[in-house]
């Protein structure tokens, strides 16, 4: 019987252990500040330089001369007829 509260104690200051060391060995927030700045600076290099392309003038439309509008004609519908 004493050896199962030895072996028990013993699992338990175990768990104890890795609980406190779980807890205890995070990243300060100095840390982890610096880890996403350097990340932020290499995304950052990675994009290319290109440069931005600038806006040109577009001419404004004119009407082609000589060129006149086709008039659509309408046929009419003849009345449905019963026999």
């Amino acid at each position: 019987m004493r050896e199962s509260f030895r072996r028990s104690g013993a699992v338990l200051a175990v768990a104890v252990a890795l609980a406190l060391t779980a807890c205890a060995g995070g990243l300060s927030e100095e840390e982890v500040q610096l880890r996403v700045d350097a990340g932020l600076a290499t995304a950052l290099a990675a994009i290319p330089g290109t440069p931005t392309p600038q806006p040109t003038s577009t001419p404004a439309p004119t009407a082609t001369p000589g060129a006149e509008a086709t008039p659509h004609i309408v046929t009419p519908i003849r009345p449905y007829r019963t026999a």
